[in-house]
Parts: structure tokens; sequence; C-alpha cells
């Protein structure tokens, strides 16, 4: 998988990088996420399709090469990816759920993050409380009172 993301180039196995997280992300948040400039998205992603790496009716990457691609990664790559999903979410202001998943996997810690799980364990306290008390217990890892 290396080989074939160093031939698509710098920017496009960046890309493949944050698809391979499976999130829907929209095209700003992928450009922030992956460091590609706006302009240069659509052709990135075409050179991603070409490649073969991306499943030819979305603009997500074929489950066995996200497997590959996480797989190639060392962890501390892997939360980076995360990292940099999880700040670019964190810039949009988009669904909190999303944005404290990604701060997790990067784990993430401090203040911002710690309102981020705090803000997600609200949101479910009721429906999932169990699951509450985790986000409950990550805000305070993070450094939440």
């Amino acid at each position: 998988m290396q080989q074939r993301l160093a031939v698509t180039g710098p920017s496009a196995a960046r890309v493949a990088r944050v698809l391979a997280l499976g999130l829907d992300l929209p095209d700003g948040l992928l450009s922030d996420a992956s460091g590609v400039p706006p302009e240069e998205l659509p052709q990135t992603m075409r050179l991603l399709r070409d490649s073969g790496l991306l499943a030819p009716d979305a603009d997500r990457v074929v489950p066995a090469v996200a497997t590959a691609i996480k797989a190639d990664l060392s962890p501390a790559e892997l939360r980076r990816v995360h990292s940099d999903v999880a700040h670019a979410l964190l810039a949009s202001g988009l669904d909190p759920m999303v944005t404290a998943n990604q701060l997790r996997a990067a784990r993430v810690l401090g203040p911002v993050a710690a309102d981020v799980y705090r803000a997600a364990g609200e949101r479910v306290c009721l429906a999932e409380p169990e699951l509450a008390l985790a986000w409950f217990d990550d805000a305070a890892d993070a450094g939440a009172d």
C-alpha cells in the first residue's frame, strides 16, 4: 500500500489516509483535515479514483484499501490523522459526537477536548447513560472539573 500511495503523491496519500477513517466529510473538512488546498481536492480525488483506491460510486476508499492504509500506519501516525480530522471538525463546529470520537481516537487531552467530551456525554446522557459516563470520564481525564 505504501508503494501505491507513493505513486499517487503526498497530497493524494494524505487525502487517502483521512478517507480511510470512513467518515463522510464535506470537501471543506476533507481539505482542512488533509492539508490539501480546496482547489486541488477534485484533481486529487480523481487521481485516487483512477488509481483504483476509491469506490467507483462514492468518495470513499475501498474497504480493503482503508484497512490496508490504517494497518500500514504506526499507532502515532494513525493518532495524528485522527487529530487532524478532529481539529478540522472543531473548527467547523459540526457534530460534537463525531468530533469527540476523533479526539478520543487521537488521545487528545486538554480543556478543548474536555469540553467536547463533556458535550458528547450530555448529548447521550438520557438515552445511553453508560456511554455518557464514559464520555464524562474522558472529560475528567482531559482536565474537566
